[in-house]
């Protein structure tokens, strides 16, 4: 298909009614217009279990023990892989007949298709091999909206499917607004994939509101594949999203790759991933983050949970890798156990700088297994850089490092830091120029005992007989290589030697050794060493399978005994909640009546304030009076004081008289004593008036003295009484009126 119709013209995204026309669908083959042919039988040959079912003996399957609990920490591609998902033989498919027919004519609606009975056995088959057991796998069938939106009714219901794929459609915002609809009822299903499904902001608006409510759906994968029906979330849907991980605390895988987000949707989405401590598994690849994505994602890494982090094809650079690898070490001195393990920057545009600190980051993070490197600049310098770090390091375990422009000379110093490496695993450095003399190091350092390289990828590296040579030397003692990649260099006449030290070795289990020039003999005698290595694996398979089903049986034991701590302290948290609830309960209560002994306390004090206030005035006021009377006092004081200052000027012009009379007097005594008789008389008159004046100027002061002190007396008395009650306040005013009348 090319776009266009066959007059030419451009093919429509919409046929009639509103429906995507055929053109505009994805291409499915076994849709395609079949030849009519007779009426279809009566028996097909796919059953359904729930067909037979008894509908009052129809009840909900639990997940197997432990599913949710392992989903935490894998994904369901690996369960798969690990067989630990491997449904039996006989299982069939938990759908009943109509179900799967309505889904197939949203199907048929979905792409503007006849309903055909040939079609309609084909996806009977089609959901027979995809729907069985836990899984339900429709990816890249062609549906649409009407679709999601039939799936999801079916869905609502069932109980028995865990994992739900309908990645590689068209389901676009409507579609996805209807799976929301089902993670809103839904509680089995612990991983859902959207991948490229056209779905915009508004659709992953309503994933994201369903998310804040669902408490089991453990993986979410909205990742895009480049084409028309690639996701676009952009900022809005990376804003809904940030919003959703703050209040989901069930969510550990999140796939976001391929969505525009930028810088912007980054920074929206690092709020709610700060506070989010259950996202294990983060992609955050292709979404054009920038080195300013870098430090915002840096900012949470010492907070963060992140065992994954995938930032490939963001065009960081240099600084972006400095701010990356910055963080890590930060995070690995201010945390005793940094979570990050796994950490992809591959095609980045970082060169010898951003290596350069990435290398010593390296060296110092004690939990980094897994780095991928590949498509950058490293060059000769970067890659002396990481062969320094590779050899202290103690963690990593497989490090990627294809296309990254290394030389012989570089490779060579890879090849000695191995031999100094006690556990790396996997290495991966194709499509560089190490030539022979990088390879020759590198098979060295795999000769040595202690190696623990169990897969190594030297393909397209210009690689020639002298290394091929020393390839069949390594190949001839290594007792632990199991994967070997040569292809496309220029190895002829030593594969005859590889050929040969394959014989001695049992346990090389693959070698891709295409695109060199081997001799038929040699390409024979390889596969035959590789069969016979593949048999002896197989043989001791069952001795291997045993140690790991005891593993598996501990490993499940520990999942039941993780299941029965995570129920016991449910309850407990059910009993602790009840307690909270019982105690802000009471909690309310007790405010309640403290705000109403609060509010009598107020009344209260209002009411003392207003006696107060009026205590106040009615003291002012004795104040005033006594201040009026002390004035009035004060007058009285002065003018009996100027009465005594004027008799007492009296008293001494007459004590002058009398001292002058007695002095005329006491001369005529002398002389004339007999004749004055009748005078003497009259002057001792005036000496008894005189006296009697004097006592009573002497009596008028001691009661002047005496109305002083009872006038401070009383003064004493007004500022001492200020505080007491209005009566006693009164009956001292009433005192002070009969004083003030005496």
């Amino acid at each position: 298909m090319n776009g266009t119709t066959a007059s030419g013209s451009p093919l429509s995204a919409r046929g009639l009614k509103g429906r995507p026309s055929a053109a505009a669908m994805p291409y499915d083959p076994d849709f395609e217009d079949a030849v009519p042919l007779p009426s279809p039988p009566k028996q097909r040959g796919t059953t359904f279990l729930r067909d037979n079912d008894d509908p009052d003996d129809i009840l909900p399957r639990p997940l197997p023990k432990g599913i949710t609990y392992v989903s935490n920490f894998t994904t369901y591609n690996d369960l798969m892989d690990r067989n630990i998902l491997q449904v039996d033989e006989d299982e069939k498919v938990h759908l009943a007949t109509e179900e799967v027919l309505a889904i197939y004519k949203a199907k048929c609606e979905d792409q503007g298709l006849q309903v055909s009975w040939q079609r309609e056995s084909r996806f009977m088959e089609l959901i027979s091999k995809n729907c069985k057991g836990l899984m339900f796998s429709l990816r890249e069938n062609g549906l649409g909206h009407l679709s999601a939106q039939c799936i999801a009714q079916v869905l609502s219901t069932n109980t028995y499917y865990a994992l739900l794929d309908l990645s590689g459609n068209r389901l676009r915002d409507n579609g996805a607004e209807s799976i929301a609809q089902l993670l809103e009822h839904n509680d089995t299903i612990v991983h859902l994939a959207l991948k490229s499904n056209d779905i915009g902001h508004v659709g992953g608006e309503a994933i994201a509101r369903a998310l804040e409510t669902n408490n089991t759906l453990t993986s979410l994968d909205m990742s895009g594949i480049s084409g028309i029906n690639r996701n676009h979330l952009g900022t809005k849907g990376a804003h809904a999203l940030s919003h959703c991980l703050q209040m989901n605390n069930v969510l550990c895988i999140l796939n976001l790759g391929s969505n525009g987000m930028g810088k912007e949707g980054i920074a929206l989405l690092a709020q709610g991933l700060e506070s989010n401590k259950t996202i294990t598994d983060l992609d955050l690849s292709s979404n054009n983050l920038g080195w300013e994505g870098c430090q915002i994602l840096g900012n949470i890494l010492d907070i963060a949970n992140f065992k994954i982090l995938n930032l490939e094809r963001n065009w960081i650079g240099d600084r972006g890798c400095t701010l990356i690898a910055q963080a890590l070490k930060n995070a690995a001195t201010t945390r005793s156990h940094c979570c990050l393990e796994d950490l992809n920057l591959s095609y980045n545009h970082i060169r010898n700088t951003g290596f350069k600190y990435f290398a010593e980051t390296i060296r110092m993070h004690k939990g980094l297994k897994t780095v991928k490197l590949d498509g950058n600049e490293c060059g000769n310098d970067g890659a002396q850089d990481f062969a320094t770090s590779l050899r202290e390091s103690k963690s990593l375990t497989y490090l990627s490092m294809n296309k990254n422009d290394i030389s012989a000379e570089a490779g060579k110093h890879i090849g000695e830091a191995l031999a100094f490496n006690t556990v790396l695993q996997r290495m991966e450095l194709g499509d560089n120029s190490i030539g022979d003399l990088g390879v020759g190091a590198i098979c060295q350092a795999l000769k040595k005992e202690k190696t623990t390289m169990t897969h190594l990828d030297v393909s397209n590296n210009k690689i020639g007989d002298k290394g091929g040579l020393d390839l069949a030397a390594m190949i001839k003692v290594n007792s632990v290589l199991q994967h070997l990649n040569i292809k496309q260099n220029n190895i002829k006449v030593a594969g005859d030697r590889i050929g040969e030290a394959l014989k001695a070795n049992k346990a090389l289990l693959h070698m891709d050794f295409t695109f060199n020039d081997f001799s038929y003999k040699s390409f024979s005698s390889i596969e035959q060493s590789l069969q016979r290595n593949t048999k002896i694996f197989k043989a001791t398979a069952g001795d291997r399978l045993m140690s790991q089903i005891s593993v598996l049986k501990r490993d499940e034991e520990l999942l039941f005994l993780t299941r029965d701590n995570i129920e016991e302290e449910i309850k407990q948290r059910e009993i602790a909640k009840e307690k909270v609830k019982q105690k802000r309960e009471a909690l309310k209560k007790t405010v309640a009546q403290l705000k109403n002994n609060l509010q009598e306390l107020e009344d209260e004090l209002a009411t003392k304030q207003a006696e107060r206030a009026r205590e106040e005035e009615a003291n002012q006021k004795l104040s005033d009076e006594v201040a009026k009377l002390k004035s009035k006092m004060d007058k009285q004081t002065n003018s009996l004081t100027k009465k005594i200052e004027g008799e007492n000027e009296k008293i001494q012009k007459l004590t002058k008289q009398i001292a002058q009379t007695t002095k005329n007097i006491q001369k005529l005594i002398d002389t004339e004593e007999e004749m004055f008789a009748p005078l003497l008389q009259q002057l001792r008159s005036e000496e008894t008036a005189r006296d009697t004046a004097k006592d009573d100027a002497k009596w008028e002061a001691e009661k002047l003295v005496q109305w002083e002190l009872k006038l401070k007396n009383l003064e004493k008395v007004i500022a001492g009484d200020t505080g007491k009650e209005k009566d006693a306040g009164k009956g001292d005013k009433a005192k002070g009126d009969k004083k003030k009348k005496k």
